[in-house]
């Protein structure tokens, strides 16, 4: 009898032991890592948040400056229309805020003079005094952003640390045919993910250069504080207001600045 019930419990454990090993899919870690911050840009009636912020730390940016590396990022983005980055830039950090049209940024002394370089004034286009920013929005209905993941064909990589937290690690690469079509030729991405579905780290290599960026904290909101859109005191003393025109020149600038 003994020996049945050994070769019984055997049995079990064989029967159960594969399904306690497998791992979850892949796609479906992917939607799971989307599907916040797609909830909050789409206004999804999944979720009340409709704002993010972010403390991002730039571990590495090819062909850049070596003294960007672990240079801080500060992200808030609240839906529709508001958003405020903070960023180093020409070894100082620069704040840039948009709060519906009305557009800030600083240092402002710092901003006009880069407008101003005839270098870069001459690979900008002329200001469009119509121009209005529009809301931001996700390209495609709420309802297929369960097919997200589906763009990108994903593989395995093995599972590595970040920080304290062992982090699946997964290789993300658009459909050709996406890709193409979106300008984004031999693009393809790395994501270090936490057991919570948490993005800690995410790596990025294209043909207009590589980077990595590190998540140190993202939290999820319904709203933020309206203070969140204001100059600081500090700020107050050098702010730069801007039209959407000029903005979208800002913008433009800042890019031709950053790839040099």
């Amino acid at each position: 009898m003994l020996r049945i019930q050994q070769i019984f419990c055997a049995a079990l454990l064989v029967l159960f032991l594969p399904a306690a090993q497998a791992r979850e899919n892949a796609y479906d870690v992917v939607g799971k890592v989307i599907a916040p911050f797609a909830q909050v840009v789409a206004g999804s009636t999944k979720t009340k948040n409709r704002a993010i912020t972010m403390q991002l730390r730039l571990e590495e940016a090819g062909g850049g400056d070596p003294k960007l590396a672990g240079a801080p990022v500060d992200f808030a983005v609240q839906m529709p229309d508001r958003l405020r980055v903070t960023a180093p830039l020409g070894g100082e950090r620069i704040t840039v805020c948009r709060d519906g049209q009305k557009i800030w940024a600083f240092p402002g002394t710092r901003l006009q003079a880069l407008l101003a370089d005839p270098a870069v004034a001459k690979s900008l286009p002329a200001a469009d005094r119509k121009f209005k920013l529009a809301p931001f929005e996700l390209p495609i209905p709420e309802k297929q952003l369960a097919f997200l993941p589906v763009l990108f064909k994903v593989t395995e990589a093995p599972d590595e640390a970040v920080g304290e937290t062992t982090c699946r690690v997964l290789e993300l690469e658009l459909m050709k045919q996406l890709s193409k079509s979106l300008g984004f030729q031999n693009a393809g991405a790395r994501i270090w993910v936490a057991p919570d579905y948490a993005l800690l780290r995410l790596a990025v290599r294209s043909e207009q250069g590589d980077f990595t960026v590190r998540f140190d904290q993202t939290r999820f909101a319904v709203a933020l504080p309206e203070t969140t859109w204001q100059p600081t005191a500090e700020e107050s003393a050098d702010v730069l207001n801007l039209t959407p025109a000029l903005y979208d020149q800002l913008v433009r600038a800042l890019t031709v600045r950053a790839r040099k």
